[in-house]
């Protein structure tokens, strides 16, 4: 797995994203890493699950994701379990993993 960390242009080109379009008050991984429960990787997505208290900031994050890095797939599970599988590349999946350190 390629390191990222200093070189978030890089890292942005990978995950394709649009930044501009994110909205600025969204939250972002670091408000939501306090809620993870779990992660884990599959050849074609990481799913992270979270504890309940997150649910609102879960749901914002992956709002504000869909607009910013629409080409990545976000499927938001509430119930029963609150989780996140995310649908990417190898390459972008290797940075959402960096994103979301195991706990």
């Amino acid at each position: 797995m390629k390191k990222f960390e200093s070189d978030p242009v890089e890292m942005l080109d990978v995950l394709a994203c649009d930044i501009e379009v994110r909205p600025k008050a969204a939250p972002g991984p670091m408000d939501i890493a306090p809620f993870v429960l779990d992660r884990t990787r599959s050849a074609d997505a990481v799913t992270i699950t979270f504890a309940p208290a997150g649910l609102q900031h879960v749901a914002a994050f992956v709002d504000a994701e869909r607009l910013c890095c629409s080409g990545i797939d976000w499927q938001l599970q509430r119930a029963p379990i609150l989780s996140l599988r995310i649908g990417a590349s190898s390459a972008q999946l290797d940075i959402i993993e960096q994103m979301f350190p195991p706990s």
